[in-house]
């Protein structure tokens, strides 16, 4: 059970540097995740078949918060460029918003 808690906090620690490049996250995930859930598995018993169930369920909160947080990176440089080519050409001021997609 300590070893699943070290693998979920190293992973959630993980997305603040991997965050930003959505598959190298997903590489690092994975595997960690994927390695313990087949011991816990192998190994047998009701409390290790909970315990898998539940790591396979934080597998998939940390990919959809992952995939969240790269959105808003995305879109935080989009908008950084945006706005820089906004004040580059219009030095008195005048702002144009547009619609992300």
């Amino acid at each position: 059970m300590l070893i699943g808690i070290i693998i979920a906090g190293l992973s959630t620690g993980s997305l603040s540097t991997l965050g930003s490049i959505f598959t190298a996250y997903i590489l690092y995930l994975i595997p960690s995740f994927f390695f313990l859930i087949s011991a816990l598995l192998y190994h047998g018993g009701d409390i290790f078949y909970l315990f898998s169930l539940a790591m396979f369920g934080m597998m998939g909160v940390f990919i959809v918060s992952g995939y969240k947080h790269y959105k808003i990176l995305r879109n935080a440089i989009s908008l950084d460029t945006t706005f820089k080519s906004i004040y580059d050409n219009f030095a008195d001021g005048v702002v144009v918003f547009r619609e992300n997609n």
